[in-house]
């Protein structure tokens, strides 16, 4: 993990997150993530905007396993 708070930021261009509680979806634009420093068993990811911020923790193996899905499938070539 960087030690540098802002090598840990990614900007986002055209990014929402969407909330959904109770049957209520909300949705509100996110302009950058940040790695935030992990505790011993999880990893948390925090989505900024101009109404506020989500964290999705996550535990260390969960966030491997997503991470490796996401690339996987971004790499992926149609056959």
């Amino acid at each position: 993990m960087p030690t540098d708070p802002k090598d840990t930021v990614l900007p986002l261009t055209h990014a929402s997150i969407l909330v959904e509680v109770a049957g209520e979806v909300r949705r509100f634009r996110v302009y950058s993530a940040v790695l935030l420093p992990p505790s011993q068993r999880r990893v948390r990811v925090r989505f900024e905007g101009p109404k506020g911020s989500v964290t999705l923790e996550l535990p260390l193996v969960t966030f491997w396993q997503l991470t490796e899905v996401f690339h996987d499938r971004s790499v992926r070539t149609d056959e």
